[in-house]
């Protein structure tokens, strides 16, 4: 029986190994993201007042931040008119750049409330359909959370190539298994290139997502990445 197991052990090694070199020097995932990220953001709009801010509240933190999340591009913009304030965070990962689990694991889920915010999970959902002029988008995350007696209203999405990546089945929860799952979901593709995209306002995301604005940005979104593939035609 111990030589049936170590055979076995063998054999997983082996394979693990094998995966590993064809990752790193054979695997050479397509790249789909080409100019400044900036540029494909709304940067202009009349009756707004827009604003690119940094990732952090110092230049030392945010150095500290692009450290962690190791992105090639990101943009944090945000448009403001009257009471409303609606904010926009793209970051964008090459392929090869960063696991998609340690992407993950800086949603709103877990990052922002590590850092002192409640999720309210009956007023968020999961997996939440939603479209532009008429168009399919990836189904959003929609979170609601509070601080401080101010609340937040947030759609996000987590794009790996051309697939929505997800990683649980209600708001809040956290699969510790995933990073075991996601190799029989998506195997080796884990290294294509991801988008991590957050919507945010001090309004419900209901509220503002028809506003011509919003329908502008989330045009440019799909553009850039929240369109789901067609689906392949019937023979």
């Amino acid at each position: 029986m111990r030589k049936i197991f170590f055979i076995l052990g063998v054999v997983i090694i082996t394979c693990c190994i094998l995966a590993l070199g064809y990752t790193t020097l054979i695997y050479s995932p397509p790249k789909t993201m080409t100019g400044d990220l900036k540029e494909q953001i709304v940067s202009e709009y009349d009756g707004w007042k827009i604003e690119d801010r940094p990732l952090a509240e110092t230049e030392a933190m945010e150095e500290t931040v692009e450290g962690i999340l190791n992105f090639s591009q990101a943009v944090y913009r945000t448009y403001e008119r009257g009471s409303t304030r609606i904010s926009v965070y793209v970051a964008y990962w090459e392929p090869k750049m960063m696991p998609v689990r340690l992407v993950q694991s800086h949603t709103p889920d877990v990052c922002w409330v590590r850092s002192g915010w409640t999720l309210i999970p009956e007023e968020s959902g999961f997996s939440v359909p939603c479209s532009v002029e008429g168009e399919e988008l990836f189904n959003a995350e929609r979170r609601t959370l509070e601080k401080d007696n101010h609340t937040e209203y947030v759609a996000y999405w987590h794009v790996l190539g051309d697939q929505l990546y997800v990683n649980r089945t209600k708001p809040g929860q956290w699969d510790r298994w995933d990073p075991i799952k996601t190799l029989f979901t998506y195997g080796l593709h884990q290294q294509r290139e991801q988008f991590f995209i957050r919507i945010n306002s001090n309004k419900p995301i209901d509220e503002i997502w028809d506003l011509p604005l919003m329908q502008d940005i989330l045009k440019e979104l799909a553009e850039l990445t929240l369109t789901p593939p067609a689906a392949p035609e019937q023979a």
